[in-house]
């Protein structure tokens, strides 16, 4: 790809924090300079408000955990209307960003290897290719699945791997700063 999208790093804090895990956030505002990559923490919906006030003009932008559709199994390779209308009547391809985390990862400490992350990856950037040769080449797609400090760098070098949504290591500062990292 010859202009690859802008590296995104999200933290997907799920229902984990309170209001005192603010500290956390005002470190991963505090660490966020110089980075190459957007970084965005989701927190939980009670600390929407809370985030995105203290996060006002630095460079970490909070996201909501609203857009998803369920399990359904296997991804199919079809991105359909359906899932674009669970996003919401106003999501167009361009303002997409794709999350392939196989399920046996999460959460487990196990990450298939680089190569099975490029086949994947690969996969799924020509399908979206193939429904908007446009805006599908710019298309982040990250990758998830127990992305920590000490792999982020192998699997953020794999092509067509524009990022990380990172579970449980986002909920520190250290290590999801470390998972930035790997785009210094």
């Amino acid at each position: 790809m010859a202009n690859p999208p802008r590296p995104l790093v999200a933290g997907n804090w799920k229902m984990n924090g309170l209001a005192g895990a603010l500290p956390e956030l005002e470190k991963i505002i505090a660490g966020a300079g110089g980075s190459r990559a957007d970084l965005m923490i989701c927190p939980p919906f009670t600390l929407l408000r809370l985030f995105a006030d203290a996060s006002r003009n630095s460079p970490v932008a909070i996201g909501a955990q609203d857009c998803h559709a369920e399990p359904s199994g296997a991804f199919t390779g079809d991105i359909s209307a359906e899932m674009l209308a669970d996003c919401g009547a106003r999501a167009v391809m361009a303002d997409l960003v794709i999350a392939y985390e196989p399920v046996w990862a999460i959460g487990t400490g196990l990450t298939p290897t680089p190569k099975d992350v490029g086949e994947v990856h690969g996969f799924i950037r020509e399908r979206l290719q193939q429904k908007d040769s446009q805006a599908g080449p710019a298309l982040r797609i990250l990758y998830g699945g127990s992305v920590k400090p000490g792999n982020a760098a192998e699997l953020m070098a794999v092509a067509n791997v524009n990022g990380a949504l990172v579970g449980g290591a986002s909920l520190k500062a250290a290590d999801f700063l470390g998972i930035a990292a790997a785009y210094r």
